[in-house]
C-alpha cells in the first residue's frame, strides 16, 4: 500500500481517485442477443443459398424463417460474428457438380502420369477484360473510372499446354466453332501425341459442347491415345448414386472437406 508523508499530495491522490478515476463499463450489462444458436445456423445458409442478398432481403427471409425481425445494423453485427464478409461473387455453372470434379481429380491423378498429359481450353478476351470492379476513392466520394461499354473486336486463344509449356496455339478472331476446334487438333496437336502411355499421350480439356465431337476422339484413340473429359465418368454411372459413393471412398475427409464446403448440399457447421 502507496504512504505518502505529504499531506497535500495525500489528498490530491484521494481526489483523484474518488472522482476521476471512473469506470466506464460499471453498472453496465450486455444486451440479450435475438439470434440464438439455430438462428446463427439458419442465417448460414440463407448466405449459403443466396450469396448476392442484399441485407434488406436478408432480413426479410429470416422474418420468414425464424419469425425475428432485426435491423439491419444487427444482422450485420451477426453477419461479423459468423466471419461473413461481403466479397466479389465468383460466378460458376449451375451444372457443375464437386462430387465429380473430385472423382475426375482423383482419376487424373492416379491413373495419369504429368508427362502424359496435354490441357486444352479456350480464353477470350475484348477491351472490357481487363477492367476492374473495384477501386480507391476519397471518403464520401464515388471511385470513377471511363470504361468501355459496347463489345469491342474479340480474340479467342486455343493453347495446347504440358507440364513444360505450350507445345501449340491458335489465336482467331471471335469464337471458336467445332470445325475450328477440330482443325486445330488435327493440324497442330495430333502430329505431337505419342501412344500411351507414352509421352503427350492423353488430351485433357473440359466439357464444352465444341470439344465433345465423336469422329475426333475415334481419330485419337486410333492412334493410341486417350482422351479424358468429366463426361466419361457421367457416361459409366448408371446407378446415381454411384457417383457419390464412389467419390467419397476415393479422398480422404480433410480434402472432402475442402472440395464440398461450397457446395449447397453440405453443411459444415
Amino acid at each position: 500500500m502507496l504512504k505518502f508523508y505529504n499531506k497535500s499530495i495525500s489528498l490530491s491522490y484521494e481526489k483523484l481517485n474518488s472522482e476521476c478515476v471512473i469506470n466506464p463499463l460499471k453498472g453496465q450489462t450486455s444486451k440479450r442477443k435475438i439470434f440464438n444458436g439455430s438462428d446463427i445456423r439458419i442465417l448460414c445458409k440463407i448466405i449459403k443459398e443466396y450469396p448476392d442478398f442484399y441485407l434488406d432481403e436478408i432480413v426479410k427471409e429470416m422474418i420468414k424463417k425464424t419469425n425475428k425481425e432485426v435491423s439491419i445494423l444487427t444482422l450485420w453485427r451477426s453477419l461479423k460474428f459468423c466471419d461473413i464478409t461481403r466479397k466479389k461473387i465468383e460466378k460458376v455453372a449451375k451444372e457443375r457438380s464437386e462430387l465429380l470434379r473430385a472423382d475426375f481429380i482423383y482419376t487424373i491423378g492416379i491413373e495419369f502420369q504429368p508427362r502424359q498429359l496435354i490441357f486444352l481450353n479456350e480464353s477470350s478476351k475484348d477491351d472490357r477484360t481487363l477492367s476492374r470492379n473495384y477501386g480507391y476513392s476519397f471518403s464520401n466520394q464515388s471511385a470513377v473510372k471511363k470504361v468501355v461499354f459496347l463489345q469491342s473486336t474479340r480474340y479467342t486463344i486455343l493453347p495446347a499446354l504440358i507440364i513444360d509449356g505450350f507445345i501449340a496455339c491458335d489465336i482467331i478472331k471471335g469464337s471458336y466453332s467445332k470445325a475450328r476446334f477440330r482443325t486445330f487438333i488435327l493440324s497442330q496437336v495430333l502430329p505431337l501425341m505419342t501412344p500411351f502411355p507414352k509421352k503427350n499421350s492423353v488430351l485433357v480439356m473440359d466439357n464444352a459442347k465444341i470439344h465433345y465431337d465423336e469422329e475426333l476422339i475415334k481419330l485419337i484413340k486410333r492412334i493410341g491415345c486417350r482422351f479424358k473429359q468429366n463426361r466419361d465418368f457421367m457416361k459409366t454411372c448408371v446407378d446415381p448414386e454411384y457417383s457419390i459413393m464412389v467419390a467419397c471412398s476415393q479422398i480422404i475427409s480433410k480434402l472432402a472437406k475442402s472440395y464440398f464446403k461450397k457446395s449447397l448440399g453440405f453443411d459444415f457447421l
